[in-house]
């Protein structure tokens, strides 16, 4: 994923919404000593996280030991590229350093979670988190259903996750839909919210000079968030079986306007039934 951060078709459409010099700061930052075409092609290589490594590739007795050890170990490293204002404000586009320092996963090195270790070559270097399913679905727990004579609520909360989720570039968000279904099928109550940070507030403080602004954030931490379903009637009597059904979806996109997100790929991360508790 990092070899193709400049190349990818997610970002090159993003980047032709707004070709700014500090994005390709991140996703080409190797065009400084190769060019924009050569440093375009290698994205984020070898070189950008283990100075030296370049030595080994032209030489193999150059010490790959050496290009090992100088392999970023802490969260400072990450953050060169994770933790971000946008051009000209202190508006940050992405925060996920601070967010990890905010965490009880604090102490957990990034690559913990996402370079999983594979023996006996070192770490997986694919980084291909957001686009795995199962990694995500992993992330995001449903802890509580309550019913009430007029409504129903549930909770969601990241789970294992040193940061908020979904974190990132702005323009991410967990799309969640839920509905409570009567004995007989019926539906008697829905929902839907938007987790994300507030896109247009962002948009707004771009290229201002003033500092960071308490922007809108409903993204997911560890503290369960709870959410409440008003029902139109009750769903059938207290001994009758009804049911909630909660779906997540992880999406990511390229640009929003107006409280909504253009997206390149939704992702199916929570997907669960619930027996309602009788009153």
């Amino acid at each position: 994923m990092h070899h193709a951060s400049f190349s990818s078709p997610d970002f090159q459409a993003s980047y032709a919404e707004e070709p700014l010099p500090f994005c390709a700061n991140c996703h080409a930052p190797r065009a400084k000593d190769r060019g924009a075409q050569e440093g375009g092609s290698r994205g984020i290589d070898c070189e950008s996280c283990h100075p030296g490594a370049e030595d080994h590739a032209r030489a193999s007795r150059a010490s790959i030991a050496a290009a090992k050890a100088s392999a970023p170990h802490d969260v400072r490293a990450c953050a060169a590229c994770h933790e971000l204002t946008s051009e000209g404000s202190g508006t940050f586009l992405q925060s996920t350093a601070t967010e990890h320092r905010a965490s009880s996963s604090r102490d957990v090195p990034c690559a913990e979670c996402h370079m999983k270790s594979v023996a006996p070559r070192g770490r997986d270097h694919r980084f291909a988190v957001s686009r795995d399913a199962t990694f995500l679905a992993k992330s995001l727990a449903l802890t509580y259903v309550a019913r009430a004579p007029t409504d129903v609520t549930f909770s969601l909360a990241a789970r294992g996750v040193g940061h908020k989720l979904p974190t990132g570039d702005i323009f991410r968000e967990l799309f969640v839909r839920a509905w409570v279904e009567s004995a007989e099928g019926k539906i008697v109550g829905e929902m839907e919210a938007s987790l994300h940070r507030d896109w247009d507030a962002h948009r707004a403080a771009f290229g201002s000079a003033r500092g960071p602004d308490p922007l809108t954030d409903t993204r997911l931490d560890e503290a369960p968030r709870s959410f409440t379903i008003a029902i139109a009637s009750s769903p059938g009597d207290d001994a009758a079986p009804s049911v909630l059904r909660v779906t997540v979806d992880y999406r990511r996109g390229f640009e929003a306007r107006a409280g909504r997100l253009s997206t390149f790929a939704t992702l199916r991360v929570l997907d669960e039934t619930h027996r309602i508790p009788r009153r």
